[in-house]
């Protein structure tokens, strides 16, 4: 677990929403909160403060020519040296969250590999 205690690890929270009065920013503060309360090291993915470009050729992938851009490698590093993931999504039409789709699919499969991963979903509706 990248050298970090069980006590300790370093978690890494994906925000899964670039829509404006998201609720998003509520449940990752509220995550975060939980989290480094415990003395976790907590790392926040914002795709919208990100800005990433949409998803052409994932990092794995991208041809000699055209190297990644320098924030994917950066991003890549950051991925690799967290000990587990939140991703924090709200319900999108039974689906993943074009964002948070856009965030994730850009790092292989080895990114993420062996590491725990918890799933925080929320709803803006009253009556599910």
């Amino acid at each position: 677990m990248n050298g970090s205690t069980t006590n300790h690890l370093k978690v890494c929270l994906f925000m899964g929403s670039v829509r404006r009065q998201r609720l998003c920013t509520r449940v990752t503060l509220l995550v975060r909160s939980l989290l480094e309360e415990t003395n976790h090291i907590v790392t926040v993915l914002d795709p919208l403060e990100l800005q990433l470009p949409l998803m052409h050729w994932s990092f794995k992938c991208h041809p000699n020519t055209q190297p990644p851009l320098p924030v994917f490698t950066s991003l890549r590093e950051q991925i690799r040296s967290v000990d587990a993931f939140v991703i924090i999504s709200t319900e999108y039409y039974m689906g993943i969250p074009p964002a948070l789709s856009n965030l994730i699919i850009h790092f292989d499969v080895a990114t993420f590999i062996g590491k725990p991963v918890a799933l925080v979903c929320y709803s803006s509706r009253k009556n599910l």
